[in-house]
């Protein structure tokens, strides 16, 4: 499931920013792995011990061309066995598209990116545990 909480303090009109969370049936030592790929994104903060990975998008030609995003996953609160993955991003809204245009395709792409850690990590944590 994944939730999702719009921030109202946007710092300007052409800026809108908002944060998505993933509850996953795995610990976190098994969602916290990365790909090593390269793309036209910079890595701006990987924290292994406090689980923390931030990325910035720097080019393209899409419409995310002034792109941040934060991602966290932390043990959920009395089950080790279970992760909270919550990611928080700021963009700016390309000329020619709403900020709800932007919202709904980024939550759309962050939904999808969530969900997909989701089972890949359970199915790991499922095939590993047991």
């Amino acid at each position: 499931m994944v939730m999702s909480k719009c921030d109202n303090n946007v710092p300007s009109p052409t800026k809108c920013n908002a944060a998505l969370v993933q509850h996953i049936n795995a610990p976190v030592s098994v969602v916290f792995q990365h790909p090593a790929e390269t793309s036209i994104e910079r890595l701006d903060m990987l924290d292994d011990n406090w689980h923390v990975l931030s990325f910035s998008i720097i080019g393209g030609d899409h419409c995310l061309s002034i792109y941040r995003s934060v991602m966290i996953h932390q043990q959920k609160i009395n089950e080790p066995e279970k992760t909270v993955a919550v990611e928080w991003f700021t963009v700016d809204v390309p000329s020619g598209c709403t900020a709800e245009d932007c919202l709904y395709f980024i939550h759309n792409v962050i939904k999808w990116k969530l969900e997909s850690l989701a089972l890949v990590s359970e199915r790991k944590a499922s095939t590993s545990l047991g």
